[in-house]
């Protein structure tokens, strides 16, 4: 390169060097501004191409955070489904004991109120059979009548 040259000091004529020289720098200039051009484009498309990946990122993400919630959600109500069906099951664990013991409460009354039967008829009986004994004691014992 021969630097900045005036081209037009000696007339409007050019020399076949300097005609080369311009017509390689112009040729030069051409493929300069087609390759910049070519890598804008290629920018351009690598932009749009992150930007889309960008958007499909973002619209996962959205997604992923929607189906934790749905997940929290889910968990949460049953937790509180187990919680619900262990309460139900200790209340009628509870109401089972209450009951059972209700029952051995009612078997002892009524073991109770039989024994107390049973003796109160032992009672009788023997106080029947002493009658008894007492009478035929009585009756044989000669009666006297005094007229």
């Amino acid at each position: 390169m021969q630097g900045n040259v005036d081209y037009r000091s000696r007339g409007d004529q050019l020399t076949a060097e300097e005609e080369i020289n311009l017509q390689t720098k112009l040729w030069e200039a051409k493929v300069l501004r087609k390759k910049v051009e070519e890598d804008a484009r290629l920018l351009q498309n690598r932009i749009k191409l992150l930007q889309f990946e960008e958007k499909r990122a973002a619209k996962k993400i959205d997604e992923t955070r929607k189906k934790a919630k749905e997940v929290m959600q889910l968990k949460s109500r049953n937790l509180q489904v187990n919680r619900q069906k262990e309460e139900w099951r200790s209340s009628r664990i509870q109401a089972e004991i209450r009951k059972s013991e209700q029952n051995r409460l009612a078997r002892e009354a009524v073991r109770q109120s039989v024994e107390a039967n049973k003796s109160e008829l032992r009672r009788r009986i023997i106080a029947e059979v002493e009658e008894v004994r007492r009478q035929k004691t009585d009756n044989r014992e000669p009666v006297s009548y005094t007229h």
